[in-house]
């Protein structure tokens, strides 16, 4: 009864009852506990501690739960620490035990809780999700890298576990892993595209030797397969082609060298078509710097038609960047592409 008034809201019919409880029956740990919880009052709690003689885990418990709602966290952590150490079996209680170690960062203690959480419910992703992190924060990676496998055994579906999954898996150099979960990211979300981690990944790859690529399972194919679905899921974007030309430039393969330069070429004529480029600064410096590499790029091949591209290109952001007020003209910039026009047009 008194719990189907605690969840209708009726706190003061469920108070009436446990107080005539108390003078029919006498005190008792649970009464109090119940109070506690009807009336919010850590006395009440308190109370039932010392009426167990101690030993009471319940007690412990609602008051860690009351602190916790306050935010009062290393009040909480001293009492839910208690609590397991009366009754171990406690999954919830080690669960939040973790979590409130981490808001005072004792992450040593979080890691702790958050293993005898999965140990008594081993299916629990989020349990795992946490361990992995409280081993971040202790820079112990592999044991995160680990932690976050059981918890995608637990929950396929998750893209924060998946992201999460990706991050460790760079910084261990499980480039293989992380190429599988930007996979999985993009089957889980839709037209999903983060082409700063492209970036970190296509640079790790390019980072090995082939030796160590070979090791990986041909991981730079693996990689041209990502880049590829990336580019045919998402095709506007500016900073993904340039990636995708990045990598395949890095190739020995001249048919690969012809294809990267193309890439580059998208790259700088998607990045024009930021509405107004030349007058923010960032979008100015993109173009300008894009031009500047495509225009080299284009040099370092000696194919005519690549050249003539180069120049048009250049030719156009100079064109534009002229046609700016006075006061707008980046004169440094300008005398860059200006310099590089010659540099080009002698090469032709």
């Amino acid at each position: 009864v008194i719990s189907c008034y605690q969840a209708a809201g009726r706190l003061s019919q469920a108070e009436r009852i446990i107080r005539e409880r108390m003078e029919a029956d006498g005190e008792s740990v649970l009464l109090w506990c119940l109070l506690g919880d009807t009336t919010q009052d850590p006395d009440c709690y308190q109370k039932a501690w010392t009426l167990s003689n101690e030993r009471s885990s319940r007690a412990q418990k609602s008051l860690g739960l009351y602190y916790l709602s306050k935010e009062k966290y290393d009040e909480c952590v001293e009492c839910l620490h208690k609590s397991v150490q009366i009754n171990s079996l406690q999954e919830g209680v080690w669960f939040t035990l973790g979590h409130a170690a981490a808001q005072i960062d004792d992450h040593a203690l979080s890691a702790k809780a958050y293993r005898h959480c999965v140990t008594l419910e081993p299916d629990n992703a989020e349990a795992w999700n946490n361990l992995a992190s409280a081993y971040l924060k202790r820079k112990d990676k592999l044991r995160a890298f680990n932690s976050f496998q059981e918890a995608l055994k637990c929950n396929y579906e998750n893209w924060k576990i998946w992201e999460n999954y990706l991050l460790v898996s760079i910084d261990i150099g499980e480039i293989t892993e992380a190429i599988r979960s930007y996979h999985r990211l993009m089957d889980l979300r839709h037209k999903h595209l983060d082409s700063e981690l492209l970036k970190i990944i296509t640079d790790s790859v390019l980072d090995l030797d082939e030796d160590e690529q070979d090791k990986t399972g041909n991981v730079r194919k693996k990689l041209g397969e990502l880049l590829a679905r990336s580019i045919a899921e998402t095709t506007g974007n500016s900073e993904l082609w340039e990636v995708a030309s990045r990598f395949h430039l890095s190739s020995p393969l001249e048919n690969d060298k012809e294809k990267g330069i193309i890439e580059l070429q998208k790259a700088q004529r998607t990045s024009r078509q930021v509405p107004s480029w030349e007058r923010e600064e960032s979008s100015r410096n993109r173009v300008i710097h894009l031009t500047l590499h495509y225009s080299k790029v284009c040099r370092e091949s000696g194919k005519k038609d690549n050249l003539f591209s180069a120049r048009m290109a250049l030719k156009s952001v100079i064109s534009i960047l002229k046609g700016m007020e006075t006061g707008f003209i980046p004169g440094e910039q300008l005398l860059k592409l200006e310099d590089e026009m010659q540099l080009l047009t002698e090469y032709i």
